[in-house]
Formats: C-alpha cells, sequence, structure tokens
C-alpha cells in the first residue's frame, strides 16, 4: 500500500485488483479495450500524463478510508510544492511491486526505456 500526505491529511492507496477493474472500468469510458487499459494508464503515467495520474491515484483510493476527493487531488497536483515527478515515479514503482499490476508495469518500463536510449542516440 502506498501513501502519500495530501493537503496535510494522509491518503492510502491500494493497486490491487480493485484498482485494475477501475482502471478497466474508466478506460472503457475513453473507449480503450478491456484487454488494454491497464497498459494503456501505465504508458500514460511514463509519459507524465497529470490526468492518468489523477484517474490512477482516485482508483487506487477507491477502496481506502479516508476516501480522496478529485478536488482535493486537483488542488494537490495544481500546488506548485507538490513534487510531481517523485509523484509519477512512486506511482510507477508501487504499480512494479503489485502482483496485479507487475508484470504489464515491467513490461512497458522496459520498453519505455528502450525507446527512450535510442531516442537518444539519434
Amino acid at each position: 500500500m502506498m501513501e502519500l500526505e495530501i493537503g496535510g491529511k494522509p491518503y492510502s492507496f491500494r493497486f490491487g485488483i480493485g484498482f485494475v477493474k477501475e482502471i478497466t472500468t474508466q478506460a472503457k469510458t475513453l473507449g480503450v479495450d478491456q484487454d488494454t487499459a491497464l497498459r494503456y494508464t501505465i504508458a500514460q503515467l511514463l509519459d507524465h500524463n497529470v490526468i492518468a495520474l489523477e484517474r490512477a491515484l482516485m482508483a487506487a483510493n477507491k477502496t481506502c478510508t479516508p476516501r480522496l476527493t478529485v478536488s482535493q487531488l486537483d488542488a494537490w497536483i495544481e500546488d506548485e510544492s507538490t513534487d510531481i515527478d517523485a509523484a509519477f515515479d512512486a506511482v510507477i514503482d508501487f504499480l512494479s511491486a503489485s502482483n496485479c499490476t507487475r508484470r504489464e508495469t515491467s513490461d512497458l518500463v522496459q520498453a519505455y526505456q528502450t525507446l527512450k536510449k535510442e531516442q537518444e542516440s539519434k
């Protein structure tokens, strides 16, 4: 379980099966196939997409107490004192550690790093 302090209050985030189900449900509304929903979200997180970060954190907090609201999370993301890069890194680290997301995250992180090295060598 991951914890972040948002608005001076600690919130927990669980990247388990409930997270995967919620991400899949969310992805359907975006027109993303359920078989690729998790990969799509991870790829967006690797690209530092703040909307993907918000969706991932809301999904991971859905089964935790206390519950985070979208407005609280928006304010935290927009706050200049928030280390947004560290937040992306923390989420990717937890996705890399969870039984439910480890394989997909590892595959995409490796592919992302390979692509990044290829682009840098050009």
